[in-house]
């Protein structure tokens, strides 16, 4: 899995972009979450995809956890008071950037299988957006 690209569709391997259903997508107020399942339709092979975000959640909580924890495991390993130079205020910088600015790369996708309830938030989206509007 690369950072660089969207996940893929399972089923015709395409990558599926998920920049618009990040942002109309309801969110936890903490951690930035999907605060629902929730799904997108392949744009390729039109299939139904459930988004799943066991990885984010482990990135998300690996990037704030590590630093500090490698700063214990240095210490111990050295035996030895290690002052909090710039070096350990830049890695933890570093980890609380990258839990928050890369989670979306951690998303993939599963097909939906029958009977899974997912909410399609890009789907609501049309579908209000083509509602006849009153503000004439």
């Amino acid at each position: 899995m690369s950072l660089f690209h969207e996940p893929p569709c399972p089923k015709c391997k395409r990558y599926v972009s998920l920049y618009a259903l990040w942002d109309v997508a309801p969110r936890t107020s903490r951690g930035g979450f999907l605060a629902r399942p929730c799904g997108i339709s392949c744009p390729f092979c039109g299939a139904k995809l459930r988004i799943v975000q066991y990885r984010m959640i482990i990135a998300r909580l690996a990037g704030i956890a590590v630093p500090p924890a490698l700063y214990v495991v240095v210490e111990i390993a050295f035996r030895t008071h290690l002052p909090a130079t710039g070096f350990w205020y830049l890695l933890l910088g570093a980890g609380a950037a990258f839990s928050l600015l890369t989670p979306r790369r951690f998303l993939y996708l599963s097909l939906l299988r029958d009977g899974e309830e997912v909410y399609f938030p890009l789907e609501a989206e049309t579908r209000i957006s083509l509602a006849p509007r009153n503000d004439i």
